[in-house]
């Protein structure tokens, strides 16, 4: 890189912009690590960093637009979404390796069969516009049912009108990603904006069971053990209940959300039994509890997934 100002770079422009729309682009903090080696000053901090290294990150995304477009018109040493993607599509390959999207980085998952809706097989949930920005790192993920299956669950939320959205479906074939973990999906009310939305694409209830065993499901009649819901359920195909608990520790691991289940009379508890009833909002709101729960800890007219939790995770962390 040169510390000579290339003709047309604006360097207070390209700053501003920079420290502006660092995160709302979404890289900053996210720049993969693959890129420092060719241009090393992208590692530098473009919001709270000094002038001179505000600078040198500019310089240096002006030199990788000047590799990577032909047209001078888009070298301007901002770190815009087109030059993210173009950054992300040089630098932040995945290959032969299942993963998910965060910001549009690509974290493997080598733990968890993943389906991202970036692949062709994948289902994609952006077009349909059921999100908004997020205001807040993810600190929760929230386990829901929704749909029999699937492309069921897919087709329901691909409507522009329906107002919800959830970041991953659960079949018996794997994971499903729907949209982008920097987006708040419309899953689960007052936490949405620090939550992650995972539904299980399988229903509980008895009148069900036939349905599933025609379609080869392995599941039988069994009783819910919690005192949320239904008592006569049918079991969660096993499958499923392993993608879904594989998904659920490396999304953990991820992006740092505690393996943590609810325990102890209010859910507050480190040890003790799982907790089935309800949070108090503003234990969640204020961040006091970060971790793993169901819909079921948030809403007295939820169930989802209480009945299915011990086969999901008892033996783990997250179970009893």
């Amino acid at each position: 890189m040169s510390d000579c100002m290339p003709f047309g770079f604006s360097d207070g422009d390209a700053k501003h912009y920079n420290e502006k729309y660092a995160k709302q682009v979404g890289w900053y903090g996210e720049i993969p690590e693959a890129a420092f080696v060719d241009y090393p000053c992208l590692a530098h901090d473009a919001v709270s960093g000094t002038e001179a290294e505000k600078t040198r990150f500019a310089l240096e995304v002006y030199a990788f637009q000047q590799n990577v477009f032909a047209d001078e018109v888009q070298r301007d040493g901002k770190l815009g979404q087109f030059t993210w993607i173009h950054l992300l599509k040089t630098y932040d390959v995945v290959d032969d390796v299942s993963y998910i999207v965060s910001s549009g980085r690509r974290f493997a998952t080598p733990n968890a069969a993943v389906c991202s809706f970036e692949d062709q097989f994948g289902y994609d949930l952006h077009h349909a516009g059921n999100f908004s920005k997020r205001k807040k790192k993810p600190s929760l993920i929230v386990i829901h049912w929704g749909g029999a299956t699937v492309r069921g669950l897919y087709s329901y939320f691909n409507n522009p009108t329906r107002d919800l959205s959830t970041h991953f479906g659960i079949g018996v074939t794997g994971s499903f990603q729907f949209l982008d973990l920097k987006h708040r999906a419309w899953h689960a009310g007052y936490v949405n904006d620090f939550s992650i939305g995972i539904d299980i694409c399988q229903q509980p209830t008895r009148n069900y069971l036939d349905y599933y065993l025609k379609r080869g499901y392995s599941v039988e009649e069994a009783i819910n053990q919690t005192d949320r819901g239904r008592k006569e359920i049918i079991s969660l195909e096993e499958s499923s209940a392993r993608h879904l608990r594989e998904l659920v520790f490396e999304l953990c691991r991820i992006t740092g959300i505690p393996a943590r289940a609810p325990r102890g009379h209010v859910g507050m508890d480190m040890e003790g039994p799982v907790f089935h009833g309800l949070f108090y909002p503003d234990i969640l709101k204020n961040g006091d509890f970060q971790g793993v729960v169901g819909h079921h800890h948030l809403s007295d007219t939820k169930w989802d997934m209480a009945c299915w939790w011990g086969q999901v995770f008892d033996g783990t962390e997250l179970g009893d």
